[in-house]
């Protein structure tokens, strides 16, 4: 038998394999409580194949793990709200205060949208407490652009399945064309720590060890390294 704190019998189906027993409670029990299990001992308890008893009740107590009940809340989004001049190149990320279950996030619970609630063709990712979610192609220049992750029933939830209370948007506005950042090679010579400079790469010696990097802001695109 299973027993709660106040001495009910908990519902549960009983299986036995070989040397094993096993007691499977009929609905999940409660959080924080203090349940006790027993096996009975002597004439009318548990036996052994050849009838020989548990010599004595055997009984042990555990406490269930408290429940979250707390929905996930956004704790920063990149680009920021109000941002102008936002590379095209860009993604969309979001940090939440808890890891969230990434079979809720899709199409329908994280979008991107234009200015004319176009939706942007785009992929997500989630990687523990971030969802991001990249544009298939490049956005529109000088475009204000509105990122929505859905709340509520049908909307991103947390491993506990608690769901975000509300709708979260944001809105950025994109680079005017030609106003993006232009992108530099740049060479460092790992062997004589001489400092990275600006150059185009030719001339470049055998075994030298190149490293693309761009500013924060940028998002390469259409590289072949």
């Amino acid at each position: 038998q299973l027993k709660n704190a106040a001495n009910n019998i908990i519902p549960a189906s009983v299986n036995t394999s070989s040397n094993q027993i096993t007691l499977t409670p009929s609905a999940a029990l409660v959080g924080s409580v203090v349940y006790t299990a027993t096996i009975k001992g002597g004439t009318s308890g548990v036996k052994d194949l050849a009838g020989n008893a548990l010599a004595n009740d055997y009984s042990w107590t555990f406490t269930t793990a408290a429940v979250d009940n707390t929905p996930p809340t956004i704790t920063s989004v990149l680009p920021v709200g109000g941002a102008t001049g936002v590379n095209i190149g860009t993604t969309v990320t979001a940090d939440l205060n808890e890891a969230i279950n990434a079979s809720t996030v899709n199409g329908t619970t994280f979008q991107l949208r234009d200015a004319n609630n176009n939706l942007v063709s785009s992929t997500l990712n989630t990687s523990s407490n971030q969802v991001t979610l990249t544009p298939s192609s490049a956005l529109n220049s000088s475009t204000v652009y509105t990122a929505t992750i859905k709340g509520g029933a049908s909307g991103l939830k947390d491993l506990a399945g608690n769901a975000l209370a509300s709708d979260y948007s944001w809105s950025f506005t994109t680079a005017a064309a030609g106003a993006q950042s232009p992108v530099t090679i740049q060479s460092f010579t790992t062997k004589t720590g001489t400092a990275a400079i600006a150059h185009q790469l030719t001339g470049v010696p055998a075994g030298a060890l190149l490293v693309l990097a761009t500013t924060a802001d940028v998002v390469p695109s259409d590289c072949n390294v």
